[in-house]
């Protein structure tokens, strides 16, 4: 499956929590064993409440590849998500 996102908006920016929403959905209900595509093709912008809120609702979705990121989108991904780590050691 590819999922479009300038077909699907229409928009070469985003930046609503309810749109990247809207994919993380059509993600969720595809079956883990298909790959999805999400493109980027002519998205010139992205806000890191869109970015943030797509790459953590697809956090350990190993199916999902993103595609055609350009350099902005792709500064925007790495501060808008860091996934939490956890030290398992504790102190007493």
């Amino acid at each position: 499956m590819i999922i479009r996102l300038y077909e699907l908006f229409g928009s070469h920016a985003l930046r609503q929590r309810e749109t990247a929403q809207k994919v993380v959905e059509m993600v969720i209900n595809e079956p883990t064993s298909r790959k999805v595509i999400v493109d980027f093709d002519q998205i010139e912008f992205a806000t890191r409440s869109f970015l943030n809120e797509l790459l953590s609702g697809l956090y350990n979705k190993d199916n999902v590849e993103f595609i055609n990121t350009n350099e902005s989108i792709e500064q925007m991904m790495k501060i808008s998500f860091k996934p939490l780590t956890c030290n398992s050691e504790v102190t007493a």
